[in-house]
C-alpha cells in the first residue's frame, strides 16, 4: 500500500499536515521473571529484570541514558521497540520466544556412538524415502501442499509455502492460518512473524502488524527490511515519530535500501522539512536511479520550493518509470493547472482517475479544472462526486451554488 502525498495547499493536499514534532520518551521495558536471554541479546538501559531471569554470557547491555529524547530529528537510530505505547495488545496471548525444549535437550546430549549395521531392506526403504522427501519451495500448489501436509502435519516449512501461495491467490484468511499454525509449531522463527505481519497489513489489521513485526526484531533486531516495514504501518497508526526512528534504524542497518530513505524522506516532507526530505529522496535517487517513488516525491519538493520546471522533469521521469503511478499523475495534473494548461492537467486527471477511480480529490480536482474550461455541467458532476466519496460537503457545495446560479441566468 503505497502512501500519498500531494502539494501544500492545493485542493488534492492528502494527509500533508503541519505537525508539531513529537519527542518521544524511552519507557522502561520489562523482561519478566523466568525469561531466558540468548546470548548476543542488547538490552537498553532502563530495562526492569525480574528476579529468576536468565542471562547467558555474551548479553550486550547498552548504557544510554534512561528518559532521553526521541533524537530522530538529529538522525536518531534507535529504534521503536517500546510495547508500553501499545495498551491495545492486550487481547493477545504473550508468546514464549525462550529456547526450544527439544533444541536445547538435543544440544546437551552426547551424541552416542552407534556400531556399525549391515544395510537391510528395511534401511533401503529409509533412504529411498529420505530421497523423495519433499522440498516445499517446489510446491506449485495448494493442493500440493494439502498432500504433503497430510503426510507430514508438522512440518513447519509446508505451511509456510501453502501460506505463501494463499498470499499469492489473495486468500489472506487461510494465509494468516497457515502462518499461525508455523508459529504453534515454530515461535522462534522471525521471519514468519514478519510474513503475518505483512498480511495484517494488506487487511489493514495495523496494530497486530505492528505487535508480530515487534516480535520479529525481537527476535531478530538485525533486520532492516522489518524495521522498514514497521515504520510504515506505525505511519498508518499515526505514530509518525517513533515511525521515524524505525526509518533511522533500518537504514543504520542497511544504509543502501533506497526504499527506507523514500519512506523516511516523505515524513520529512509531512512535517515541511523539505529540505531534509529533497536529500534523502536525493540519496534513494543515488543508490537506485530508476526509482519512480523518489522522482515523484521529489517532484512536490520541487513544486514546494517554487522550482516548478524541475518538478515537472521529476514528474515527468517518474511517470516514464511508472506509468500506473497515480500520485505523480494527481500532482504533475495540479502543476498543470497552476499554469493554466487545463487540457494537459485534464488528460492527467483523466488517467490518475482511471486508475484510481475512488479518490475524492481527484474528482474534486477535475472539476475545477472543468470550471477552468467553462465546461459547468461536468464540473458539477465531478464536485458531486468528490462529495459522495467523502469530500466534505461545505467545501465544495457553495461552489457548486455558484455554478448553477449562472447556469440558470
Amino acid at each position: 500500500q503505497q502512501r500519498i502525498s500531494t502539494v501544500n495547499n492545493l485542493p488534492l493536499s492528502v494527509n500533508v499536515k503541519v505537525i508539531p514534532l513529537a519527542m518521544h520518551k524511552t519507557q522502561d521495558t520489562e523482561i519478566e521473571s523466568g525469561t531466558e536471554i540468548e546470548s548476543g541479546t542488547e538490552i537498553e538501559s532502563g530495562t526492569e529484570i525480574e528476579s529468576g531471569t536468565k542471562i547467558e554470557s555474551g548479553t550486550k547491555i547498552e548504557s544510554t541514558q534512561k528518559g532521553q529524547k526521541n533524537p530522530w530529528g538529529d538522525y536518531g537510530d534507535d529504534g521503536y521497540d517500546d510495547a508500553d505505547d501499545y495498551e491495545d495488545y492486550d487481547d493477545f496471548e504473550d508468546v514464549d520466544i525462550t529456547e526450544d525444549t527439544n533444541e536445547s535437550t538435543s544440544s546437551n546430549t552426547s551424541p552416542k556412538k552407534e556400531s556399525p549395521q549391515k544395510e537391510t531392506p528395511s534401511t533401503q526403504k529409509q533412504e529411498s524415502t529420505t530421497n523423495d522427501q519433499v522440498i516445499p519451495e517446489k510446491l506449485s500448489s495448494i493442493e500440493e501442499c494439502n498432500i504433503a501436509i497430510a503426510k507430514d502435519p508438522d512440518n513447519v516449512a509446508l505451511y509456510i509455502r501453502r501460506g505463501q501461495l494463499h498470499i499469492q491467490r489473495q486468500n489472506y484468511p487461510q494465509a494468516i492460518e497457515d502462518l499461525s499454525r508455523a508459529i504453534q509449531i515454530k515461535p522462534k522463527d522471525s521471519e514468519v512473524y514478519a510474513s503475518r505481519a505483512n498480511v495484517y497489513t494488506i487487511l489493514r489489521r495495523y496494530n497486530e502488524a505492528v505487535k508480530d513485526f515487534t516480535i520479529s526484531l525481537a527476535l531478530n533486531p538485525k533486520n532492516a527490511e522489518v524495521y522498514l516495514q514497521r515504520a510504515e504501518v506505525l505511519i498508518r497508526l499515526d505514530k509518525r515519530d517513533t515511525a521515524a526512528m524505525d526509518y533511522n534504524k533500518s537504514i543504520k542497518l542497511n544504509p543502501q535500501n533506497a526504499n527506507a530513505y523514500v519512506g523516511r524522506g516523505l515524513l520529512y516532507l509531512e512535517f515541511r522539512r523539505v529540505q531534509d526530505a529533497l536529500n534523502d529522496f536525493n540519496e534513494a535517487l543515488t543508490i537506485d536511479p530508476e526509482n519512480a517513488q523518489a522522482y515523484g516525491y521529489s517532484g512536490i519538493v520541487y513544486q514546494l520550493m517554487g522550482n516548478p520546471k524541475q518538478a515537472m522533469a521529476n514528474y515527468n521521469k517518474a511517470i516514464a518509470l511508472n506509468p500506473k503511478d497515480v500520485n505523480t499523475y494527481a500532482n504533475r495534473a495540479r502543476l498543470f493547472f497552476n499554469r493554466k494548461e487545463y487540457q494537459k492537467g485534464l488528460q492527467d486527471c483523466n488517467k490518475a482517475i482511471s486508475l484510481e477511480a475512488a479518490s475524492s480529490m481527484l474528482y474534486l480536482l477535475r472539476g475545477h479544472i472543468h470550471n477552468q474550461l467553462q465546461q459547468y455541467e461536468s464540473a458539477i458532476q465531478d464536485w458531486q462526486k468528490a462529495i459522495a466519496l467523502g469530500y466534505p460537503p461545505q467545501r465544495v457545495q457553495p461552489l457548486i451554488e455558484q455554478v448553477k446560479k449562472m447556469l440558470d441566468k
